[in-house]
C-alpha cells in the first residue's frame, strides 16, 4: 500500500521519473498478490494494485537502495543490525518524516478497518517523507 500510494504522490507532483520506489518484505513470500482489502481501499484512492506481487527483501535490493524505509521501529532495528554498513540510510517511515517513532502496523488478517487505518496513516506520513527526501536531495544528501 505504501509503495502504491507514494508512487501516486510522485506522479501527482510529476516526480515519478526522478525516483524508483520498491516494496519488499523482510519475511515476504515471493509473488503473492495483494490482499482483497488492500485492493479495495486503494481502489477508493484510484490506485490499481491488481498486478502487484510480493517481493522478498534481498541483499541485492538493499545494496542498490539509497534510502530504506520500514513500516515499524522493530523492522528498522532488524535491518540496521543485519546490514550495519547501510545503517545511515535505514529509517522507519514516521521517523524519516520527522514524526517520531510511530509504527505503521501491518493490517493483514485484521480486516478492512485495519486497512483503512493504515491507509490514513500513510496519507499523513508519505507527503512528509517526500518533503524530507526533496530537502535532503537539494542539500546533496540523497
Amino acid at each position: 500500500m505504501a509503495q502504491a500510494l507514494f508512487s501516486k504522490i510522485l506522479k501527482e507532483k510529476q516526480l515519478q521519473s526522478d525516483f524508483e520506489v520498491l516494496s519488499a518484505g523482510i519475511f515476504a513470500y515471493p509473488d503473492c498478490p495483494a490482499s482483497p482489502e488492500a485492493l479495495e481501499v486503494l481502489r477508493q484512492e484510484e490506485i490499481d494494485i491488481s498486478h502487484h506481487l510480493s517481493l522478498p527483501l534481498t541483499d541485492e535490493l538493499l545494496e542498490d537502495a539509497h534510502l530504506i524505509l520500514s513500516m515499524t521501529i522493530s523492522q528498522r532495528n532488524y535491518l540496521q543490525e543485519t546490514f550495519p554498513h547501510k545503517k545511515e540510510c535505514i529509517f522507519s517511515l514516521a521517523e524519516f518524516a520527522g514524526m517520531g517513532e510511530i509504527d505503521i502496523m501491518d493490517p493483514i488478517g485484521r480486516g478492512r478497518e485495519a486497512y483503512l487505518d493504515t491507509l490514513q496513516q500513510l496519507k499523513i506520513i508519505l507527503p512528509q517523507v517526500l518533503k524530507e527526501i526533496l530537502q535532503r536531495r537539494s542539500a546533496g544528501g540523497i
